[in-house]
């Protein structure tokens, strides 16, 4: 799908043709679609597909008649009604007159064009119009970054229940995503250093400004995305710590009571063995069932007691 923007008397205004200073974006084209704009503005096949590659990396080259800006950017998936957070490349590619973006995706930007929702977007300020859409996608990723950190303190509230495993899965979810952020981020934060050497960007002083802006915002959000995987980190060594815990706890309190239960067994194999009957102590009372058990029965709580006294019952 193919949707063109420009600004006319300072308004964003949606065309049905390509004229100069236009925005055109590019979402999920077919193959028609990519090679008509090929041959049209003459930009190779195999750079319009950049971004189509959801295994490739983010990039900047420059060629005779159009330069190209892949990068990654955040998006959110939604998987059994739960929204998670990933990311899918972008290509920017601009000619002399025209700036083109092509996702596999609708994203955050052109949701929010089509609804008028950004303001000051003028599309014949061509380096200035690339690095806003460079500086919402990256403010974007510290948006979502924030919404993990929310989730991250829910699940840590919860350490304590019982369904350890749930939450365990939840944090590795977690990291997760952080995983795909930092690679990304880390992968964007190359692209935008490599701006700085790009005299069109660097020339006048609000465009390198908000250049800088970005390589900030974005440094800002790799630091932010590595503090939070390592409080996710020792969040997983800490449950899986508690887990241990829980379960030599359990091992040792079932060996306990295996030790006193084991006492009435070892009294009536006593009394089970093939010797003589003068040797056995209640041999020819009356009463030796109840006797036995009682005896039996006192010294399982003499041990119980002396094991508790040793604490070996208490829960850690």
């Amino acid at each position: 799908m193919i949707t063109i923007y420009k600004t006319i008397d300072n308004k964003l205004v949606e065309l049905s043709n390509i004229e100069k200073d236009c925005y055109i974006s590019i979402v999920h084209p077919t193959e028609e679609e990519l090679f008509h704009i090929s041959n049209e503005y003459h930009i190779d096949i195999e750079d319009l597909s950049v971004s189509l590659n959801t295994d490739g990396i983010s990039s900047y080259f420059r060629e005779k008649e159009y330069t190209v800006i892949s990068i990654y950017i955040p998006k959110t998936d939604d998987i059994d009604g739960k929204v998670n957070f990933t990311t899918i490349p972008l290509s920017i590619i601009f000619t002399d007159n025209h700036v083109f973006t092509i996702c596999l995706e609708d994203t955050f930007i052109e949701y929010n064009l089509s609804y008028g929702r950004f303001k000051n977007i003028y599309t014949y300020m061509k380096y200035r119009f690339i690095l806003q859409i460079l500086y919402r996608h990256t403010s974007l990723y510290l948006e979502y970054l924030n919404i993990i950190e929310k989730r991250s303190k829910e699940v840590e509230k919860n350490i304590k229940g019982i369904t350890k495993n749930s939450q365990l899965s939840k944090i590795y979810e977690l990291n997760k995503m952080l995983l795909y952020f930092k690679t990304s981020l880390l992968s964007n934060h190359t692209v935008y250093e490599t701006l700085l050497e790009d005299e069109r960007f660097t020339n006048e002083k609000d465009i390198k400004r908000l250049l800088m802006e970005v390589i900030v915002r974005n440094k800002h959000a790799i630091d932010i995305t590595n503090i939070y995987q390592e409080v996710l980190e020792d969040m997983i060594e800490m449950i899986s710590s508690m887990i241990s815990n829980n379960l030599n706890t359990i091992m040792k309190f079932l060996s306990m009571v295996t030790i006193v239960i084991s006492i009435p067994n070892m009294v009536s194999g006593f009394y089970g063995m093939n010797i003589n009957r003068n040797s056995v102590p209640f041999a020819y009372d009356d009463n030796s069932f109840i006797k036995i058990v009682l005896l039996a029965a006192i010294l399982s709580t003499l041990i119980a007691f002396l094991l508790q006294k040793k604490d070996y019952f208490k829960k850690d």
